[in-house]
């Protein structure tokens, strides 16, 4: 198993590893990341697996909706595992010799088997408490900007009960909220190019005027590692943002 001490020097973590060669080389990082298939979960994966890190993803998908992953480290460094999120048995499982734990779980909309709650808030908790009976001395996890006690929106009022739970059971752990992210494959500007070719036109909420700051991926990225170097950033909650606000008029 891995040791739960990172075994970079505090301030050397960057691509290449401490000695240099990239994917090849050692960077003494062994991270579980929970929702590895998503949209942040593929960057993430490739930047740990680019600084020469092994990458435990536990996954609930097929097996095809995994294969973009098992080339984005060194051969035998992506390890891929099928796993029930509802028994925290086999969450244990999966973080027991990890000494870096990434949760990515979340939703956006409910369904009739994960609402708001079971995955913003009892799924979280759940992870945060098996990574800190393991020992793990990192643990991230993502939320979204706007989370608040007193938000209308549910999905804004569980990410932030769902924030509370994983620092009651981890105080140190370090919280990203993002403001709407874009990349190749986001679901901002991709539902719009959808809507466009399929309708003559774009309805628009209130004409557009809403406002957002959207935030590239790979700023999330470069976030998370920085912060994987310094303790510093334990406990610590980061929001991100893009550099400029828009409509969604402008967008």
């Amino acid at each position: 198993g891995a040791t739960k001490s990172l075994a970079v020097e505090q301030g050397t973590l960057r691509a290449g590893g401490k000695y240099g060669g990239g994917r090849h080389s050692t960077s003494g990082v062994t991270a579980t990341v929970f929702g590895a298939t998503g949209f942040l979960g593929r960057y993430i994966v490739n930047e740990l697996g680019k600084i020469g890190s092994q990458v435990i993803v536990p996954y609930r998908c097929t097996e095809q909706g995994t294969a973009h992953l098992r080339v984005m480290g060194d051969l035998g460094q992506i390890v891929m595992d099928p796993f029930d999120v509802n028994d925290p048995e086999s969450i244990k499982k999966y973080v027991q010799d990890s000494n870096v734990v990434i949760n990515l779980i979340g939703k956006d909309r409910q369904t009739w088997k994960y609402s708001f709650e079971k995955v913003n808030i009892e799924i979280a908790e759940t992870i945060a408490k098996a990574a800190k009976e393991a020992g793990v001395e990192r643990f991230y996890h993502m939320s979204c900007v706007g989370a608040a006690p007193d938000a209308t929106a549910k999905k804004f009022r569980t990410r932030y009960e769902g924030e509370q739970a994983v620092k009651a059971a981890f105080p140190e752990a370090t919280i990203f909220r993002m403001t709407p992210m874009v990349g190749v494959e986001d679901r901002l500007f991709n539902s719009y190019a959808f809507m466009t070719r399929r309708m003559p036109y774009l309805p628009l909420y209130d004409g557009g005027a809403s406002k957002m700051q959207p935030v590239w991926v790979m700023d999330v990225v470069k976030a998370f590692i920085e912060t994987l170097k310094t303790d510093d950033s334990k406990g610590k909650l980061y929001e991100l943002g893009g550099p400029k606000v828009y409509t969604v008029k402008d967008l």
